[in-house]
């Protein structure tokens, strides 16, 4: 699939990432990384280039050439730590064993303040870097409130910031692309509780439907598949939690048996109207043993746009939790509503 951030070929199918993964961070037996205290100023002169046998380089090594530049063109100052250098998201992220020794093209950095002529010379000089993301200070998407049309985003200086993630769920790997500027990111980890979560419910309940309500990027719409429900719909009030979400079905087709994916919008339809009320279908996919949808819009907007409800199971993740009570409120409603079964995981 062509990339609608950079126009080149970064989005490859869930097995062929997860075969090029396996070993894409490991060290050869010529490489020699020195971890680096983050708190602290680096001492060297020069940056340790990359292994002259495997080509990749240490991360703390990679950023301590990201610090050179960024002190160099007085974005930081020459005795800022390591760690003002900015944030490191991977192509793909995993749970790792050890810290990454980084091949070309394998990292997106976020940073604050800097311009596009830095960020340029970041991405000609670092062969590690696939693209430079000015870091605003904020959550990006939705993050105000299930109820506010505010939204937030980072900018994409230069490249490519578009990346894969791998989660384990109990019944398989689940890979996910999204934008380090456009949404969230949920770091994997080695025990994830929401998707043990989705899983319990799904064998306690055998629902005929599952609806994420708040999908995010697809995660746990697509663990909803690989566990063999045989009708999901995948719903989000933001454009980019919506349309990845579409993106990932596409990418996880094959371990979901599904035979076709058709697309009624496009990204720049998406983008005209980011976030949406009254839900539209992005998405429809079919497969022998499945169905799924994408909408864009309010998942409490569905009851008004589906039939029968009764025999579903809502997924309620929203990003912003910390209002107890008009979330049980939004549940206690869905229930109403519907005669379904609705979760936080």
């Amino acid at each position: 699939m062509k990339c609608p951030v950079c126009g080149q070929d970064c989005i490859q199918s869930s097995d062929d990432l997860l075969k090029i993964s396996v070993h894409r961070f490991d060290a050869c037996p010529s490489c020699h990384g020195l971890p680096r205290n983050k708190q602290l100023s680096p001492d060297l002169d020069f940056p340790p280039p990359p292994c002259p046998v495997c080509g990749k380089r240490y991360i703390d090594d990679v950023f301590f050439h990201i610090w050179l530049i960024l002190t160099e063109e007085k974005v930081i100052p020459s005795d800022a730590p390591l760690i003002d250098a900015g944030v490191p998201h991977l192509h793909p992220f995993m749970v790792l064993r050890s810290p990454p020794y980084l091949p070309k093209k394998s990292l997106i950095l976020l940073t604050h303040a800097i311009s596009k002529t830095i960020a340029d010379r970041l991405m000609e000089e670092i062969p590690e870097l696939r693209g430079v993301v000015c870091d605003h200070r904020i959550v990006p998407g939705l993050s105000d409130g299930i109820d506010s049309a505010v939204y937030h985003t980072h900018e994409c200086i230069t490249g490519c910031d578009l990346h894969a993630t791998i989660f384990s769920s109990p019944a398989g790997n689940i890979v996910v692309y999204q934008r380090s500027s456009t949404m969230h990111i949920e770091m994997p980890r080695p025990f994830n509780p929401k998707l043990l979560s989705l899983s319990r419910m799904i064998d306690r309940k055998n629902p005929a439907l599952v609806i994420d309500g708040c999908c995010g990027v697809g995660t746990l719409g697509i663990a909803a598949g690989l566990a063999g429900m045989p009708h999901i719909i995948l719903n989000d009030r933001w454009y980019a939690a919506a349309y990845w979400s579409a993106v990932n079905i596409e990418v996880n087709r094959q371990p979901l048996g599904l035979q076709e994916c058709v697309w009624s919008t496009d990204w720049s339809d998406l983008s005209a109207k980011k976030v949406r009320r009254c839900p539209i279908e992005i998405l429809q996919a079919s497969g022998e043993n499945l169905r799924i949808s994408v909408l864009h819009g309010d998942f409490r907007c569905l009851p008004r746009k589906l039939s029968d409800l009764s025999a579903s199971l809502c997924v309620f993740d929203p990003f912003e939790k910390n209002d107890h009570q008009k979330l049980r409120k939004i549940m206690d409603e869905w229930k109403e509503n519907t005669g379904g079964q609705i979760f936080m995981p």
